[in-house]
């Protein structure tokens, strides 16, 4: 592997590990949610392996996240339909309850945003 694969490698991994900490998930809950073993996954997320294009989804359905976002690019997208987006695959792991939870939450933090705002 050269040394430009490692890096990317390594970015990659990063990025990973650092959702699945955010998330508070365990490496081995992960890999189970991921379909691959600890091992496999702790690889990834130290740059030592990469990985094919279906280990690539399952880790990013598991973690809520883009694949774009895993692999560090955002494909020409605007902040704003990043970000749109970000939310949505956020919101697809949450039960119906928890969504209108969310929704409730957003609605009152930007009214709240707009209050402060105006003064």
């Amino acid at each position: 592997m050269d040394k430009e694969q490692m890096k990317f490698n390594k970015e990659v991994g990063m990025r990973i590990r650092d959702h699945r900490e955010f998330l508070h998930y365990t490496r081995e809950q992960l890999a189970e949610k991921s379909d691959i073993s600890t091992q496999f996954l702790a690889d990834i997320e130290i740059g030592r392996k990469s990985m094919t294009a279906k280990t690539l989804r399952n880790i990013s359905r598991a973690l809520s996240l883009s694949a774009d976002y895993i692999l560090g690019e955002t494909l020409g997208k605007t902040d704003a339909a990043y970000e749109t987006e970000q939310l949505i695959l956020l919101l697809e792991g949450f039960t119906p309850y928890q969504k209108e939870c969310a929704i409730e939450l957003l609605k009152a933090y930007a009214k709240a945003l707009s209050h402060t705002e105006k003064k």
